[in-house]
């Protein structure tokens, strides 16, 4: 027996079996080892006092929760640190102390265990909203069984640097169970044949196991001790007052906006509920519609497209080679504001395509997943229906990350006009992690998150959820937003939902995170096959975009292989119309149709059947280019209606299919079909539903649509849906005056990470679907160019059936 285990015994043999005497649990030793007879004596005393604890604490919130929250909310910054400073001295100042403490340890290689076991236990988030409040709610009204996996997950970092010694108890495992007839933690032998549910959150490690009763024995004794400060003139031993309903749910700020990162935060303070993946399901398919409208936008807009492709060009590998500037151009009208620009559109159309295809697995997966989950509303079934799905996601969640959204942001920050002078090309580098020579003290904070996306060892340590609420932390940091561009903005974006989705996932099938159980998991036969089958086409555009005498240069005239001049893609759509300026519009509409007439005959050609089926339906198939109309004089435009023609356009191939008629759209009128529910789950979902516009033969179809609103959301629509033979002329919208807008009709906003805002219809505009739809915020400015807002307008009308007519003023 060895000095720590006789230590053990002897301090719990007289009683100290509190938190503060854990000697053999915190011993540096990178790992500890218990024989299972002395481990089973500290998990019973241990097992005693948590539950000791949470009686105490349910009874004080049974009597005063109520007296609590009026007291608490009295209280300000300055009282609430001094109470939680009585409660838990040395408590860690800033939010995410683990994450900031490994940060340092980099720097002075020194290591704070309590940090690392109670990361949750800090200053920042405890004093700020309600977040104490929610923390009593939960740890004293809910079993502490319910906490054991966020506990266990919540020390990850700790683990992982050896901050917090791995406990082993030799061929034993343990329940937590919230059955009071059951003891709460108990340490069961392995025997032969004895079978575990890997599904079960209530089953860990025995030294797992151990490590949560620690930590919940600290964080009852701390809420008990917090309780008794706030009420210090009650008698909490022998309270004279009656038990009392339970309060009511605390509600967020009403001035406030829902809040991804807000939410987050407030995760491990709340009780754990059933997850519910038709929340993160509709981010999917919102992010798929985004990615939708975007190639929709570049085969439409000459302005978007030679916006994107100077943006590509800005934030590419080889622009650190090329040019180191002081000062970001301003990107309002980039056809104007650069001389030329390289014209080998392959790689931008690459990823454009690609990312529908990733984000449509992802959607058409969770579907699936959910479809076999069933409607159980007590429990989640997780059983041996959902091996091969889950499986297929997480695999394609850790491929996405590696292939796309991780390298991509990498690239994209170190290559952007306000970095790229801090990063020099490595040319000896020999993996993308080793691109770039940079400063590695870690005192530049855009540095730093640079570095953690860009390391995958980093990315499994944090997590991509953390990393983005870090993201998010900087944005808010005025200095730091000027060096964010709106492309690496939009990076972080999809790093947080695909972070969201993995915490989900986490939370659902927690084995599946658990990588000694789960390595197998991606070794097994059929997975290479199926993933084969899925990349197929992208292997194959992949292929013909990479040769040699591949669409180089597409617009129609030799002359533009070289240098793309700036007037090419002149759009002046935000000037008055006028004849120079309508031709102006129109010749940059026939060199994008010419571009795309390029693209579409080359992916024709080189693509089999299969490929070429799986791109047309890649974009909603029953939309018309829109094209500006031949200039009329003033007293004969104001009789002709703005509509689609389709003189000149490029032919369909990604647009239609060839059995499909082409339907007319007209910006000017709203016509909504009856909505279509779609059916999630469906066994091979190779087509995400797109949103359409149909005109209906028969006039029942027709849902008019008619929003009385207020002026300040009034003149965000009429600068939305603009007509150009309007004598006003648009300006900018201020980001906050459209959500205003967008609230104002029905749509309930919700920022998520980066820059996206997810805007979800409910049910106060009769007519609209409901489908949430994705916009980005500006960035770094908070006010919307009027290209950019067209293009929102054209979205809207495309996804909804909206317009200007559908608006009047209140």
């Amino acid at each position: 027996m060895s000095i720590l285990e006789l230590e053990a015994i002897r301090l719990l043999r007289i009683g100290l079996s509190g938190w503060e005497n854990d000697k053999i649990l915190l011993d540096k030793d990178r790992r500890r080892t218990i024989r299972p007879k002395y481990a089973s004596i500290i998990i019973q005393k241990k097992s005693q006092s948590i539950m000791q604890s949470f009686n105490v604490l349910g009874d004080i919130l049974g009597r005063y929760e109520a007296t609590i929250r009026k007291r608490w909310a009295k209280k300000n910054q300055t009282q609430r640190r001094s109470i939680l400073l009585q409660a838990w001295p040395d408590m860690a100042k800033a939010s995410r102390p683990d994450l900031k403490a490994d940060r340092a340890r980099s720097c002075d290689g020194s290591i704070v265990t309590d940090i690392f076991l109670w990361p949750n236990i800090n200053l920042e988030d405890l004093s700020s909203g309600n977040h104490l409040l929610r923390f009593l709610n939960s740890r004293g009204r809910h079993h502490p069984a319910n906490f054991a996996l966020l506990d266990i997950n919540s020390i990850h970092i700790g683990v992982h640097i050896g901050a917090v010694p791995l406990i082993d108890i030799p061929y034993t495992f343990m329940t937590l169970e919230s059955d009071a007839s059951k003891a709460y933690g108990t340490l069961i032998t392995y025997q032969d044949g004895l079978q575990i549910n890997v599904f079960d959150n209530n089953t860990l490690s025995a030294g797992d196991g151990l490590r949560v009763l620690q930590i919940q024995e600290r964080i009852l004794d701390f809420l008990n001790s917090v309780c008794a400060i706030i009420l210090g003139d009650k008698d909490l031993a022998n309270s004279p007052d009656p038990l009392v309903p339970e309060p009511d749910a605390l509600q967020d700020s009403k001035n406030e906006w829902l809040s991804a990162a807000s939410a987050a935060q407030a995760a491990p303070y709340e009780a754990p509920r059933r997850i519910n993946l038709d929340r993160i399901t509709d981010i999917i398919v919102a992010r798929v519609a985004q990615a939708q409208d975007h190639l929709w936008s570049l085969r439409e807009d000459p302005g978007y497209f030679a916006e994107y492709m100077n943006d590509w060009a800005e934030h590419s590998f080889e622009a650190v080679h090329i040019r180191k500037k002081k000062k970001q151009s301003g990107l309002s009208d980039v056809s104007m504001v650069l001389s030329s620009w390289d014209p080998d559109p392959r790689a931008a159309l690459y990823c454009t395509y690609r990312d529908i295809m990733l984000w449509r697995v992802i959607d058409q997966l969770l579907h699936q997943i959910i479809k076999l989950l069933g409607d159980d509303s007590d429990s989640i079934k997780q059983d041996e229906i959902l091996f091969d799905p889950v499986r297929q996601l997480t695999f394609m969640i850790d491929f996405i990350l590696g292939f796309a959204l991780l390298r991509d942001a990498s690239a994209a920050m170190a290559a952007s006009p306000p970095m790229r002078s801090s990063f020099k090309i490595n040319m000896d580098g020999k993996s993308d992690e080793d691109r770039f020579s940079y400063d590695r003290s870690g005192k530049d904070d855009l540095i730093w998150m640079w570095e953690m996306l860009s390391y995958k060892d980093c990315v499994n340590l944090y997590g991509l959820e953390p990393l983005a609420l870090e993201a998010e932390k900087l944005l808010r940091d005025k200095a730091v937003k000027r060096r964010i561009t709106a492309k690496v903005a939009q990076s972080f974006s999809d790093i947080g939902i695909m972070g969201a989705l993995q915490n989900q996932l986490r939370m659902v099938f927690p084995r599946l995170y658990d990588k000694a159980k789960c390595d197998g998991w991606r070794q097994q036969d059929g997975l290479g096959q199926w993933m084969e089958e899925l990349l197929g086409p992208m292997r194959e555009i992949t292929r013909i975009m990479d040769q040699e005498r591949g669409p180089q240069c597409l617009f129609g005239n030799d002359e533009l292989c070289n240098p793309v001049p700036r007037t090419f893609f002149y759009y002046p759509v935000h000037k008055p119309r006028t004849r120079a300026n309508t031709e102006a519009l129109q010749a940059a509409e026939r060199r994008l149709d010419a571009f795309w007439n390029g693209i579409d005959d080359w992916i024709e050609k080189n693509l089999s059947e299969t490929a070429r089926n799986y791109f047309r339906d890649m974009i909603p198939g029953n939309l018309q280019l829109f094209r500006t109309p031949d200039w009329a004089e003033p007293e004969q435009q104001a009789e002709k209606e703005i509509q689609n023609t389709a003189q000149g356009l490029s032919k369909p191939f990604l647009t239609a299919k060839d059995d499909q008629e082409p339907t007319n759209y007209t910006i000017t009128k709203a016509v909504i079909p009856k909505e279509k529910m779609k059916t999630r789950g469906i066994p091979n979902p190779a087509v995400i539903e797109p949103f359409v516009n149909e005109r209906s033969e028969q006039e029942n179809d027709k849902v008019e649509i008619i929003c009385h609103v207020k002026k300040r959301a009034y003149k965000v629509f009429s600068t939305l849906f603009y007509q150009p033979n309007e004598q006003d002329h648009p300006g900018e919208i201020v980001w906050k005056d459209f959500v205003h807008a967008m609230n104002a009709i029905g749509f309930e906003p919700e920022k998520l990470y980066g820059s996206v805002w997810q805007f979800t219809p409910l049910s106060a505009v009769e007519g609209i679907v409901k489908r949430p739809i994705s916009f980005h915020e500006p960035h770094p400015s908070d006010k919307i160019p009027f290209n950019m807002a067209r293009r929102y307008g054209r979205r809207l009308a495309h996804t909804y059936g909206l317009d200007g007519s559908c608006f009047t003023l209140q």
